[in-house]
């Protein structure tokens, strides 16, 4: 892995990238009064993702004792949130492009129809936004797991949370793959231009996704190692030696190891739970 300074520089600087992005096009959004709903809307999604960019950015600066999970979330989150940075910058020059009539804080008429008309467009970046602040807000939890005193609970529900935007991505994953196997295949006769505009979009939000669910990937490492692990059935037979459990001194609040049944038959035996590091050689040897 690379040097740990240069994975956390590098990781700044492309939040700070993303951060500037999504403000100025929040500034841009929020400059008119007159705009319609659908972008007005935006304003409420860009404010909450900067709000979690600028979290992240403050914890990714000051954490210097981040575990070798949390700094590989770190380097999946780059591809991720240069996405966002991008599809940010490529929404504000679309914006600026449709309203290139409107002067002060005012949408021109003619500009009103043209976004009247791109409401799709709006929908679908609405989309990528909210794909994006469920990736950060994962990313954000996992960096903060040694910095934030959290219950068990707390980091139970975290996990959760985390499956469930895995699973949420994934079924979007996989609906943008559909969408781009029958675009491919279609016969209805549509214009080339069209054709390479649709396809960028959908490779676009397939590539965002994918970035996405590495992060969700690496998350699901980190808070596994203290939320432990759960077996529904051990059982040893004969003279068999069996432990289950963690070696060495975890200390307080470390990873719990729960075992529904457990059962050892004739000579044999088995350990649950936390052992020293020379028992357990010595148990197990």
């Amino acid at each position: 892995m690379a040097d740990p300074l240069s994975i956390t520089a590098s990781a700044i600087g492309v939040i700070t990238a993303a951060f500037q992005s999504c403000q100025a096009l929040n500034g841009l959004v929020s400059s008119w009064a007159n705009a319609p709903k659908t972008l007005k809307d935006l304003r409420g999604d860009l404010s909450a993702l900067q709000n979690l960019i600028q979290s992240l950015q403050r914890e990714v600066a000051t954490s210097d004792d981040l575990s070798a999970e949390q700094r590989t979330c770190i380097l999946e989150l780059v591809p991720a949130i240069e996405s966002c940075r991008d599809a940010c910058e490529g929404f504000s020059a679309r914006v600026s492009r449709a309203t290139s009539h409107s002067k002060d804080d005012q949408v021109a008429f003619l500009d009103r129809a043209r976004l009247y008309l791109g409401e799709k467009d709006i929908q679908t970046f609405k989309s990528r936004l909210g794909d994006c602040k469920q990736t950060l807000n994962v990313a954000l939890g996992v960096v903060t797991l040694n910095t934030m005193s959290k219950t068990r609970e707390q980091i139970n529900e975290m996990e959760t949370q985390t499956v469930m935007t895995l699973s949420s991505l994934t079924g979007k994953l996989q609906g943008i793959e559909l969408a781009l196997q029958a675009f491919q295949s279609t016969e209805v006769a549509i214009g080339s231009n069209d054709v390479t505009q649709v396809l960028q979009v959908l490779n676009d939000h397939d590539r965002m996704l994918r970035q996405c669910l590495k992060v969700c990937t690496s998350g699901l490492g980190e808070t596994a190692k203290t939320t432990g692990t759960t077996v529904k059935y051990a059982e040893t037979l004969d003279q068999a030696r069996q432990f289950i459990g963690n070696i060495g001194d975890v200390g307080n609040g470390g990873p719990e190891t729960n075992v529904e049944h457990g059962q050892a038959k004739n000579e044999s035996r088995q350990v649950i739970g936390n052992i020293d590091a020379s028992f357990a050689r010595d148990y197990l040897c």
